[in-house]
């Protein structure tokens, strides 16, 4: 799978995600799950069981709203790298 194709999959699945924002509800109700919420809806459980239940949890409510923003940085980046090599190859520069 080529880096081009690997991003394509993520849009798709970022489409099709859930909307966010997410958030992290109140772990450990008498369970040993913590919720990831979408106004006030739970969207999916994390195990408690280890000590880092309630980290992954976090990372996966703030990954909803960190892939848009790593996709936007992405996308201003390349559109950047565009122009300037548009730019190197009028002026007739050499990449060497």
């Amino acid at each position: 799978m080529t880096p081009e194709q690997k991003i394509e999959d993520i849009r798709a699945r970022l489409a099709h995600a859930t909307k966010g924002p997410w958030s992290v509800g109140q772990c450990g109700n008498g369970d040993d799950t913590c919720p990831v919420m979408q106004d006030g809806k739970v969207i999916a459980e994390v195990s408690t069981w280890t000590a880092r239940g309630y980290i992954d949890a976090t990372f996966i409510a703030e990954a909803r709203q960190d892939i848009p923003f790593l996709l936007a940085e992405l996308d201003a980046a390349k559109a950047l790298y565009n122009e300037l090599e548009t730019w190197r190859v009028r002026m007739g520069y050499k990449v060497y």
